[in-house]
């Protein structure tokens, strides 16, 4: 995968989202290292100007799991997404509930 250059504070604030995670992110990392155990995965990775919830940068795969603050965020979403995509990155969306 490509190095993105990143914000000053990405890493600070990567350790923050990793400490507050939702129950369900909780749940969706226990699942991911217990059905996937021979892919890498890591939490809330730092890629350019977003913030990844899940990544396996050997399969290239990103997972999201988006909850009631993404329903505003439509155009967002979408940015991120084409963003990801040209950085050579597939991604599956999870909706939280």
């Amino acid at each position: 995968m490509k190095r993105l250059s990143l914000k000053p504070d990405a890493i600070g604030r990567a350790r923050r989202l990793r400490r507050n995670s939702t129950d369900a992110e909780a749940l969706i990392w226990r699942a991911l290292r217990e059905s996937l155990p021979h892919e890498k995965w890591r939490r809330q990775v730092p890629l350019g100007p977003y913030f990844a919830d899940f990544a396996s940068h050997r399969a290239k795969l990103i997972v999201e799991v988006d909850g009631s603050q993404h329903a505003v965020g439509v155009e967002a979403d979408a940015a991120r997404t084409s963003f990801l995509k040209v950085a050579g990155l597939s991604g599956a969306a999870l909706l939280e509930q």
